[in-house]
């Protein structure tokens, strides 16, 4: 469910990876989470209270974050910018180039940050 079904269907490098990703966490630590969120609190009533800009990224085949849940998280915040994404839950890694392209591009409108491509970050690093 983490992965969207272009991905999981197209791309076995990322499934290996992620299915790593999951084979290598403790059991102790993924049980935790687990429970943390089955236990949280539904914090929905304060998204009005947001009110420096925020990016809602979502992914176009995201079962457990639906398109049209993040466009209701959004449209709960004031300064709210959706972007919705190739892929699923994990945009960042099937989409890389368009999570790191949405994420300077909101960062350089919201707080003028400078645009910085991931190889001028390595050589600047």
């Amino acid at each position: 469910k983490l992965l969207g079904a272009t991905a999981a269907r197209d791309r076995p490098d990322l499934v290996d990876r992620v299915h790593g990703l999951v084979l290598e966490s403790r059991e102790a630590g993924m049980a935790g989470a687990l429970r943390a969120m089955a236990a949280r609190r539904d914090w929905t009533s304060r998204l009005a209270r947001i009110s420096c800009p925020v990016l809602v990224i979502g992914g176009e085949e995201d079962l457990l974050v639906p398109p049209a849940t993040v466009h209701a998280m959004a449209a709960r915040i004031r300064n709210a910018v959706v972007e919705i994404l190739p892929g699923g839950h994990l945009s960042n890694l099937e989409s890389s180039a368009d999570f790191d392209r949405t994420l300077a591009d909101f960062a350089w409108s919201a707080f003028g940050a400078p645009r910085a491509t991931p190889r001028a970050r390595r050589a600047g690093a």
